[in-house]
């Protein structure tokens, strides 16, 4: 609680060590993305926030997923789903209308 509230002092490494450089990278993907007329104008500091909530629920809301919907959360199956619901997703709140999004993830570019 402490840490929500600022009061930690390894949350301040972190955040400098770790989540700054990446928001300043995703920051700067979506600002390329709206420069090119890809994306739509968002501010990235709330885009990006709402992007990783979006991510990570699944994931710390797990117990309540399973027991409200009786599927396993982390299942190989469940996990592909939510990727793709999540990608669909990002991509709508992203993306001009009439923009293409990449098709394809990091895994099936690798194969």
């Amino acid at each position: 609680m402490r840490a929500a509230r600022g009061g930690a002092p390894h949350l301040e490494r972190i955040v400098k060590q770790y989540f700054r450089p990446l928001f300043g990278k995703v920051a700067t993907i979506v600002q390329d993305g709206q420069a090119a007329g890809q994306f739509r104008p968002v501010d990235p500091v709330h885009f990006i926030p709402s992007m990783i909530a979006v991510i990570a629920f699944h994931f710390t809301n797990a117990p309540v997923l399973r027991m409200v919907s009786r599927i396993d959360p982390y299942s190989p199956e469940v996990v592909a789903a939510r990727r793709a619901a999540v990608l669909d997703f990002i991509s709508a709140a992203l993306f001009r209308e009439g923009a293409t999004p990449p098709q394809g993830g990091r895994n099936e570019r690798a194969q």
